[in-house]
């Protein structure tokens, strides 16, 4: 009896532990589940059972409070709406195609994010050696990159703004930030465009480093979104790619001509 009670004891212990961090409904079975339905509860995938490599897909018409991929699990938005927030931990796939994100999106521990398409309303923030490839779709808020991630921006827009820190890397070819810009110490901002100036004034490509005191850069970018905003710490301008084929044809040319 007393063996009894105590396995009835832990039972019930884990069953609240689960409750309180919000598992709600759990995928871990290794399949593939759509969701374009309304499921009144959290979800995550996974969680109880790691490795499981289980996909869930957010579709049109589907709805749930929050979502959390786990453990080499795959998550993907093509539609749908996530009330609360979409965090994804330890290895996990997430891809945006569509769809809502009502809170922040957040990528923790080598989490890969795609996000060509759909809304996150208040932020994107990076964690951990994750990976960010943003070619499209809109965040609301703030950017925070860190803990050495690495970020792709090639369209989209940020309405807030943008922080990369702690040894992080991101390149920049398209897409708008709404607010400033700011790089911390160790980190590096890489922006590929042309015309670029500083406060004003025509700047070649190269690295340029502005701290304390920020300065406003503008440009156009590869695609041909246009930059404009203050940015703290060092940036590095890159020539966007027809340019640098021109640059190198150019070199080439030269090096026969004097050879």
């Amino acid at each position: 009896m007393k063996n009894v009670r105590m396995t009835i004891w832990i039972v019930v212990t884990v069953l609240l532990t689960l409750v309180g961090q919000g598992v709600g409904v759990d995928f871990s079975d290794g399949g593939i589940h759509n969701i374009d339905y309304s499921l009144n509860n959290s979800v995550s995938v996974d969680y109880l059972a790691p490795d499981m490599h289980t996909t869930v897909n957010l579709l049109t018409g589907g709805l749930v409070h929050d979502l959390a991929p786990h453990h080499n699990s795959q998550v993907t938005m093509s539609g749908g709406t996530v009330i609360g927030n979409l965090q994804a931990w330890d290895y996990s796939h997430v891809t945006l195609s569509g769809g809502y994100v009502g809170g922040v999106l957040d990528a923790y521990g080598q989490v890969e994010i795609t996000m060509s398409s759909g809304t996150v309303s208040s932020s994107l923030r990076v964690f951990g050696d994750s990976k960010v490839t943003m070619s499209g779709g809109s965040v609301g808020e703030s950017f925070d990159v860190s803990n050495n991630s690495l970020v792709t921006m090639s369209g989209g827009s940020v309405g807030g703004f943008l922080g990369v820190g702690d040894i992080s890397q991101m390149t920049m070819s398209g897409g708008t930030i709404g607010l400033s810009i700011n790089v911390s110490a160790g980190a590096t901002l890489i922006i590929c465009g042309y015309n670029f100036a500083i406060d004003g004034n025509p700047v070649g490509l190269g690295t340029y480093s502005r701290s304390p005191v920020s300065s406003r850069l503008t440009g156009t970018l590869a695609n041909g979104d246009f930059i404009n905003n203050e940015f703290r710490g060092t940036i590095t301008l890159i020539p966007e790619p027809a340019t640098l084929l021109l640059l190198v044809i150019g070199s080439i040319i030269l090096k026969k001509r004097i050879n």
